[in-house]
């Protein structure tokens, strides 16, 4: 009983972990899109592509 209530603090220690590893990597992906909006913004003034980026943010 010790010992599988010791495997399930370390799962739930590993899902915590596994939880903050996904939020940051949501984080950095949504940057990247962010900035990828923002060179075809800078680039692509007027173009369909940038019109369509700016009418969805």
């Amino acid at each position: 009983l010790l010992a599988e209530e010791g495997i399930q603090a370390e799962l739930s220690l590993l899902n915590g972990q596994l939880t903050e590893k996904k939020k940051l990597y949501d984080a950095d992906v949504q940057a990247f899109r962010d900035s990828e909006k923002l060179k075809i913004l800078e680039v692509g003034e007027g173009t369909e592509e940038a019109e369509a980026i700016k009418a969805a943010t």
